[in-house]
């Protein structure tokens, strides 16, 4: 959009093969400038492994006058813009050279003897969408297939002059710049007169109030408005969207004035579709929500019934007769719309699967029955750099505080470890067959395998890690390590184990008071571990021994793992066996999640609207390290 006061106060308009360029007004001695700042295409940015494209329906520009430095450096001033424009998928600027350093009379000077300057945007991300390999996204009236990131909502902070600009077609000129004409045509354009300038511009003008006040043609009160504030065709086509949908019928909802919002019950009725019990669904649900979702009015959500609401939702017809083709098509315009819209914000297709599929998936996740919280330590961290802890060891001691109040010092040492996220991660989609066939049944199975999926991860990793002895972890250094003798597991073993796990000390030599809770063992020793915990008495020996007394009855909770017998891991074994502090006082391992996030998430994408499908992605951000080795024991098993 161009404002009125373009014309007669902040700039002219010159044509440059055949389009109308901004130039800033010159106000005192200034030099003007234009960029086409960016052609929408991919660019490669530092600190960005993919290629990066600017979605500029998504970049907000916050002001006009905006920052125009040097190579994006705020010591090198070389301006500000005075008109910022998105023109058929680029960015334009005019500006004046208002600085007064180095930098500026470098473009001044540059310029004028023809320098090729090229432009760069510097903006801040907001949302970045990645696109896979092979699929095939249309951004800024370009197509691009991925891998690639989408820059999907962004706000510009400044525009910069470079001698090579991440966009390499971006072009910046500053007045009175020497330039060679390319062609007769082009020598021809620069000697059009102001005459015919302006009579292109009003003829542009009388184009865009006409094809306003036809978008508008069903309310006449606001066709005055839209051109006096010289709405574009698009905002005018926007806000009579806006007014159909408020006199079109609203979709079902629960008469009840306390009823819950309608998209929860959606979602709970869905799950219930999807094949949750009411008791699974429940978990997730208050009573309100529940109540409703198994009424008449909500029971049996479907896909297409989902779909049908958002049709409903903006105002269509959703029993109209349709191909299927047709009803997906509608369905997805209608989702696009409401969410545009703002009205109906919670109201969202995608959103509403999107949490369904989220929610079998943590069904699928917890329903593994994972041992690594038995002995695991859980910790938050922030980001996904290296994080380092530590383990504090007094060098000193609590003492008798003096008569004049003093209390005495006590000094520490540092005993670290490290620890690092990293990300799983798998697309799930929904595609048009999918919709049709409206099985919601189907469309769970592939969360719920992911949830699955990320459990076992997250539980292999753990024993990968265990398994491997990092840096010597059970070693007779850490005093935590038994291999010598018979250290089958067995009454006498696992008091000598016990008692090396009592007799840990501080860097004084002083007790530490940390005591087994966990018994890890191979599924091949699972009955021997669960008998030393359980029974009484103890069969023992290759000639049947009973051992009245058994001293370990109830102390140690057995913990039976695969993965510590498994072939496929170094390190396994079907006869070495552990015990672990309680995990919640002192761990000896960590597993650590991002934000405290320790489920998986589903999280949907952009809809492709050319494909009809939807898709989302899954992912669990999660770390494992080796902690604090007084707070486990290991022995090696043999007899």
């Amino acid at each position: 959009m161009m404002p009125a006061d373009l014309l007669t106060q902040e700039a002219t308009i010159t044509l440059n093969g055949g389009q109308v360029d901004l130039q800033a007004k010159e106000s005192a001695g200034l030099k003007r400038f234009s960029m086409n700042a960016y052609t929408g295409g991919l660019m490669r940015l530092a600190g960005f492994r993919l290629p990066v494209v600017v979605d500029l329906t998504g970049l907000h520009v916050p002001r006009q006058n905006q920052p125009i430095l040097k190579d994006h450096d705020p010591e090198q001033i070389v301006g500000h813009s005075t008109q910022i424009e998105k023109i058929n998928g680029e960015l334009h600027v005019a500006g004046l050279v208002s600085g007064s350093g180095p930098a500026a009379e470098e473009v001044r000077t540059t310029g004028k003897n023809g320098f090729p300057w090229q432009a760069s945007i510097g903006a801040s991300v907001k949302r970045l969408e990645s696109v896979p390999e092979g699929k095939t996204v249309t951004v800024n009236g370009q197509a691009f297939t991925g891998p690639i990131l989408v820059a999907r909502e962004s706000e510009l902070r400044e525009v910069s002059f470079c001698a090579m600009g991440a966009d390499s077609n971006t072009s910046a000129h500053v007045e009175g710049q020497f330039t060679m004409p390319q062609s007769q045509a082009e020598t021809q354009t620069n000697k059009q007169t102001l005459e015919e300038i302006k009579a292109q511009a009003a003829e542009a003008e009388g184009k865009r109030i006409e094809r306003v006040k036809h978008a508008l043609r069903d309310w006449p009160d606001l066709q005055a408005k839209a051109i006096e504030e010289e709405w574009t065709e698009q905002e005018a086509n926007e806000i009579a969207l806006i007014q159909l949908r408020a006199s079109r019928p609203k979709p079902r909802k629960s008469g009840a004035a306390d009823a819950p919002a309608q998209a929860l019950v959606v979602e709970a009725s869905a799950c219930i579709e999807a094949g949750m019990t009411e008791a699974e669904a429940g978990q997730f649900y208050d009573e309100r929500v529940m109540n409703a979702a198994v009424s008449k009015e909500f029971r049996g959500y479907s896909i297409v019934a989902i779909m049908k609401d958002a049709i409903a939702l903006d105002g269509g017809d959703p029993n109209a007769r349709m191909s299927d083709r047709e009803f997906v098509k509608a369905a997805f315009t209608a989702d696009r719309n409401i969410q545009a819209s703002g009205g109906f914000s919670t109201f969202s297709v995608p959103g509403i699967l999107g949490n369904v599929a989220n929610k079998h998936m943590l069904n699928g996740y917890n329903a593994v029955p994972t041992t690594w919280r038995k002995f695991c330590g859980i910790a938050e961290h922030k980001d996904f750099k290296a994080h380092t802890h530590y383990r504090l060891t007094g060098s000193g001691e609590f003492k008798p505080v003096s008569k004049a109040g003093e209390i005495e010092h006590v000094s520490v040492t540092e005993s670290s470890y490290s620890n690092q996220l990293d990300t799983e991660g798998a697309l799930i989609s929904l595609t048009r067959q999918d919709i049709i066939n409206d099985d919601m049944g189907a469309f769970v199975k592939f969360p719920r395998i992911l949830g699955r999926m990320s459990a076992l991860k997250v539980e292999e990793t753990v024993y990968i890690l265990l398994l491997s002895n990092p840096n010597n972890f059970f070693s007779a250094g850490n005093n935590n390590y038994l291999a010598g003798g018979t250290t089958a597991l067995a009454i006498e073993s696992l008091t000598a184990g016990e008692m090396v796990f009592l007799d840990q000390v501080d860097e004084n030599g002083k007790p530490i008071l940390l005591s087994p809770a966990v018994l890890l063992v191979p599924t091949d020793l699972k009955v021997t571990a669960q008998q030393l915990h359980a029974d009484l008495k103890v069969v023992t020996g290759e000639v049947a021994t009973v051992t009245d007394g058994n001293p370990h009855s109830g102390k140690f909770e057995p913990v039976p793992s695969p993965y510590l017998k498994s072939e496929a891991y170094s390190g396994s074994s079907t006869k070495a066996w552990y015990l672990f502090n309680n995990p919640a006082d002192v761990a000896a391992m960590e597993v650590a999640f991002l934000n405290g996030q320790q489920n998986p998430i589903i999280e949907h994408t952009d809809m492709d609207f050319h494909k009809l499908g939807m898709s989302w992605r899954a992912y669990h951000d999660f770390g494992v390290a080796m902690s604090d080795p007084k707070a486990a024991f290991k022995a090696k098993g043999e007899a």
